[in-house]
C-alpha cells in the first residue's frame, strides 16, 4: 500500500519533485479569495496528509472538509489523524457519480487521475461536485516527450519493479518511442482496467483535450490557470464553477 505522505519525506530521492509541486500548490490555494466559511473535498485523500496540511495553512477554522478515497485502509489512516471538522469517506471515482451532499465551495485532486480507469468520468465528477462560484484545482503527471522519457528510464533506478506487470503483452519499446515523440500513450491501457498502479499510459494531451472539450467549452466550468511545475513534470489546472449554474 503506497502512502504518498512518505513520497514527500527529504530522505525521499524524487522528493524534491513531490515538494516542489506542494509547494506550487499551496501557493495556488493562498492566492484564492476564500471565504471564511465553506466546504472542501479533496478526492483521492490518501490517508489526509495533504488534506490535513491546506486545512491547518489555508483554510479557516470554520471550514467543513471530507477527504475522498477507494482504498478503505487509507481511510482508516485519515480518520486517525482526529482532525475537527473533517470526515473521510470511500468513492470510487470511476464510477462517475457524485456524492450526495451539498456542492463544496473548493475541491482538490492530486496525483489521482491517473491512477483511475476512467479519468473522463472522475474529473467529471470533481468538476461537478463544486458549488457555483467555487474553485477547483488538480494536478496531473506528465508523462510524455522529455518529461516522461526521464521519468520511465529513471523509476527502475531507485525503486524495484516500479511497473509492475505492465509490459506483460506490450512493448517496451513501442512504448518509450511513443512517450519520446509525444504520440498517444494511452492506447497502451487497453484493455481498460478499473485503477492502474503506475502513471503509464496517462495521456496529459488526452486529459486536456477531454477538459477543454466537455467541461470548459460547454460552460461547465472556467479554466483560470495552468501551471508546470519542476520543469513540466507536472501540471496544475485552477477552474472555477460558473455562477449561473442552474441555467446551463
Amino acid at each position: 500500500m503506497i502512502v504518498h505522505e512518505a513520497t514527500y519525506s527529504p530522505s525521499n530521492v524524487v522528493s524534491v519533485i513531490h515538494r516542489t509541486r506542494l509547494r506550487a500548490i499551496l501557493k495556488e490555494l493562498k492566492a484564492l479569495p476564500l471565504p471564511q466559511t465553506g466546504r472542501y473535498a479533496d478526492f483521492g485523500c490518501s490517508n489526509g496528509y495533504i488534506l490535513d496540511l491546506v486545512r491547518s495553512s489555508v483554510l479557516s477554522p470554520q471550514w467543513r472538509c471530507v477527504g475522498y478515497d477507494r482504498n478503505r485502509r487509507l481511510l482508516e489512516l485519515a480518520r486517525a489523524r482526529g482532525l475537527d471538522n473533517t470526515r473521510f469517506a470511500a468513492l470510487n471515482l470511476n464510477k462517475g457519480r457524485i456524492p450526495p451532499v451539498p456542492p463544496f465551495t473548493l475541491c482538490t485532486s492530486f496525483e489521482t487521475l491517473e491512477h483511475t480507469g476512467n479519468f473522463r468520468a472522475a474529473i467529471t465528477t470533481i468538476v461537478e461536485s463544486c458549488a457555483p462560484e467555487g474553485w477547483i484545482l488538480v494536478s496531473i503527471p506528465v508523462e510524455k516527450r522529455l518529461p516522461g522519457l526521464l521519468k520511465l528510464l529513471s523509476r527502475p533506478l531507485v525503486r524495484r519493479r516500479p511497473y509492475g506487470d505492465f509490459f506483460e503483452g506490450r512493448s517496451r519499446w513501442e512504448y518509450a518511442r511513443d512517450v519520446a515523440l509525444g504520440r498517444d500513450i494511452e492506447r497502451h491501457r487497453a484493455p481498460v482496467q478499473d485503477g492502474w498502479g503506475p502513471h503509464l499510459g496517462f495521456d496529459c494531451d488526452r486529459f486536456e483535450e477531454f477538459l477543454q472539450a466537455e467541461l470548459i467549452e460547454t460552460g461547465r466550468c472556467t479554466l483560470l490557470r495552468a501551471v508546470r511545475t519542476f520543469g513540466g513534470f507536472n501540471r496544475l489546472y485552477l477552474l472555477r464553477r460558473p455562477a449561473d449554474l442552474a441555467a446551463r
